[in-house]
């Protein structure tokens, strides 16, 4: 959308998701879509961000109305750009109504006095409520801990069934009756409880309890069931569209790379020719302006030469096998010429990257490690490293700025690492940001790829 805030472009899954046709939304303004409670702060953030008073990329949760008067819970990540000249906003936006609605569901266990747990097949302890905290402390666990040993083999044998399994506890002067449920579609198990004081305790009542739990586990199990089924949908989808934006941005690139090598590149070659013959003649006559004119000619050469860089740069890797190696080698030289730092590219000589697409999307992540690097890092070194191995690559970016900040290397933040992130995930890749042991940062990629056995 514009900096009024018209929408100038909506995918299918957005429409499909509010209802409305592509032409319907065309220049619709963006606050229509937002429901009231969601309005004040949209327009305050949408306001300070497109005046710079905020960060340029954001991720915030919000309702949208959709056509026929409904809600949607949506989750947008947006990013500050240039449309037309002007400032203008680009999101990604993510359906999270069912998440929503799940995470209500979830603060049934918070209002539960009664022990609730989840615990992973590998018996660590990964949820606890108030009441079962009280029961891992008398059973010397915690969150985070592996619970007694002779639970494994109730946990492992309801994951393999994916049937409940009854288990009593007994502690100090109580007996614990539980209930181990297995999650359907995932690796751990929900642990439900009541405690019944030793000497009185009524079978009776606790069957009922039982009955009634089970009641609860499975119509808890099916919720979350749905939840997961939905929640897998929704990646998806957002992975389609990640995609798509991804691929129109590089389209876009390439399109300005193109004209300014058809346009900007042949004016510029006209003027040093023009200059060139309006040197010699100058120089036939003996004037002294000849020799401005010869600067004149340096500076234009100099301007033509920044401009193939920069085509190079926004259209760096074509369809050749072997065309990422020559565009790596091209960027530590850029780096080094624009920014005054020591950039170096070392290479596996035989590594071959078959897949066009992803040898995009490799150079455009070396790219941005090396501007998080230099601009944010303040390096002075950097060193780009492309191995292959017999069924994998790896690119290695490593520099020597500014520590790495903790939660960074904890979470990935900014837009920047996201999309890095969102580029390595669409090859099949893995992403690993950390600090390196001597200061500074070292980024890896791994993807598929192979050795050049010719």
């Amino acid at each position: 959308m514009q900096d009024k805030g018209d929408i100038k472009f909506a995918n299918k899954a957005l429409l499909n998701l509010l209802g409305y046709s592509e032409k319907e939304m065309h220049n619709k303004h963006f606050l229509d879509l937002v429901a009231p409670e969601s309005k004040k702060e949209a327009v305050e953030t949408y306001t300070k961000r497109m005046k710079g008073e905020q960060a340029p990329d954001l991720t915030s949760e919000l309702k949208l109305l959709c056509k026929d008067g409904s809600k949607k819970d949506i989750e947008a990540s947006s990013e500050v750009i240039r449309y037309q000249g002007k400032p203008a906003n680009l999101s990604i936006v993510r359906d999270i109504t069912d998440r929503k609605e799940a995470e209500a569901l979830a603060k049934f266990p918070l209002e539960n006095p009664h022990p609730v747990l989840r615990i992973g097949k590998d018996g660590i302890v990964q949820y606890s409520n108030p009441a079962g905290a009280e029961l891992l402390r008398e059973l010397g666990c915690e969150v985070g801990s592996s619970t007694p040993k002779h639970w494994n083999q109730y946990i492992r044998r309801a994951l393999k069934s994916g049937s409940n399994e009854d288990l009593e506890v007994s502690c100090g002067e109580g007996i614990y009756s539980l209930i181990i449920a297995p999650v359907a579609d995932t690796d751990y198990v929900n642990l439900y409880g009541i405690r019944i004081a030793k000497g009185d305790r009524a079978e009776e009542d606790v069957r009922q309890y039982h009955r009634h739990l089970e009641d609860l586990v499975q119509i808890r199990t099916a919720e979350l069931s749905r939840a997961n089924e939905q929640l897998l949908a929704a990646i998806e989808v957002r992975r389609r569209l990640e995609k798509e934006i991804l691929s129109i941005s590089e389209q876009e690139q390439r399109r300005i790379g193109e004209e300014i090598h058809d346009s900007l590149g042949q004016q510029l070659t006209g003027i040093a020719f023009m200059t060139k013959v309006l040197e010699r003649k100058l120089a036939r006559k003996s004037l002294k302006e000849a020799a401005g004119v010869g600067k004149i000619v340096k500076l234009v050469e100099q301007a033509t030469v920044q401009a193939r860089s920069l085509v190079k740069g926004l259209g760096p890797v074509d369809l050749r096998s072997d065309s990422l190696v020559s565009s790596l080698e091209e960027l530590a030289k850029k780096t080094s010429d624009l920014f005054g730092v020591r950039c170096v590219f070392g290479c596996d000589k035989v590594c071959v990257v078959d897949n066009a697409a992803a040898a995009v999307h490799i150079y455009r992540i070396a790219q941005e490690a090396i501007n998080n690097a230099v601009k944010h890092g303040r390096a002075k070194n950097v060193e780009i490293v492309l191995a292959c191995g017999e069924d994998e690559c790896a690119l290695t970016v490593k520099n020597d700025g500014l520590d790495f900040p903790k939660e960074f290397e904890a979470e990935g933040a900014g837009m920047g690492l996201k999309i890095m992130e969102h580029r390595i995930d669409l090859i099949g890749g893995v992403l690993d940001i950390r600090a390196a042991d001597e200061g500074g940062t070292i980024l890896t990629c791994t993807f598929p790829g192979r050795k050049n056995r010719d």
